[in-house]
């Protein structure tokens, strides 16, 4: 007999967390999952409901979720395992959308996918959604791959957790970043889980840094975060090089960017022979 119920406590959160690596391994190119989820289930906005769980005889079989940020929802996909791809996983969703849309006064809701993952695209354009915007994802295997960081002039130190000092500042000499977005960067990085960070310095200067994600079980990467002080020309080229010796050594076999259609780091990118092999897309569904 299939159970339901929502959110109760903080191990629901490793549940859920646990639940996505396994249902996602195989799925190209499947990001880490971040703290947003543990983030909302701390905030004072947090409401349990947004947290549905689906249970078979007491084992976990299925979870969607969603986030409340005013109007807008960041919407879950109702993942299950493979036998409960019918009833449950249309369950899920009914109960999640439902609550969304009503008591939550969500009017705007977005999913993230790979290009991919067809089965996930086709289930939420079924149920109303349209495709809104996508950027590349340049990837290439590290497995075979030789870099030389002995030229570099830089120094380059590992950090702990995002210097937000540095990042500021980085940010306001990188014609990359928008000057009117900048207030929002430790936001709009805090839900990261970042596992390598690498700061450049010209002897006591930062002048680049890249934060990077890792999944332990498929052991890939994502480069989250390229920062660049635009008067070190060379600094493009070497924290790239720096951030992928430091993966290989860490065993990690992929590395991914994931960059806008006219981002002028592109060209530098490709030198590595990171090439657009997939794209991140996006999914809207609007009410008003």
């Amino acid at each position: 007999m299939i159970t339901y119920r929502n959110y109760q406590e903080e191990e629901d959160l490793e549940l859920q967390k646990s639940f996505w690596l396994e249902i996602t391994k195989d799925l190209p190119w499947a990001w880490k999952p971040n703290k947003s989820q543990k983030n909302f289930a701390q905030s004072s906005n947090f409401d349990p409901r947004t947290k549905l769980f689906a249970f078979d005889a007491g084992k976990l079989v299925g979870y969607m979720s969603c986030i409340k940020r005013e109007k807008f929802i960041p919407f879950g996909y109702p993942w299950v395992k493979k036998k409960y791809e019918g009833e449950v996983r249309e369950e899920l969703y009914r109960r999640t959308f439902r609550f969304a849309s009503g008591p939550l006064n969500g009017t705007s809701f977005l999913q993230r996918f790979r290009e991919e993952w067809k089965t996930q695209i086709e289930f939420f354009l079924e149920k109303g959604f349209t495709f809104a915007f996508g950027y590349p994802i340049y990837i290439r295997s590290l497995k075979t791959a030789e870099f030389d960081t002995s030229t570099s002039q830089f120094e380059s130190k590992t950090v702990d957790t995002l210097p937000n000092n540095i990042l500021f500042d980085l940010a306001l000499k990188d014609v990359r970043f928008k000057k009117e977005n900048l207030s929002e960067l430790s936001s709009f990085y805090e839900d990261v889980d970042f596992d390598l960070i690498t700061v450049l310095y010209d002897t006591n200067q930062p002048i680049a840094m890249s934060a990077v994600t890792s999944r332990e079980d498929t052991a890939y990467s994502e480069m989250n975060l390229i920062v660049v002080d635009n008067d070190y020309t060379k600094a493009t080229h070497d924290i790239i090089e720096v951030t992928l010796a430091k993966l290989q050594n860490l065993g990690r076999k992929y590395v991914s960017i994931t960059l806008e259609e006219d981002d002028p780091i592109i060209e530098t990118v490709e030198t590595f022979n990171l090439t657009q092999r997939s794209k991140s897309v996006f999914y809207s569904k609007n009410l008003e």
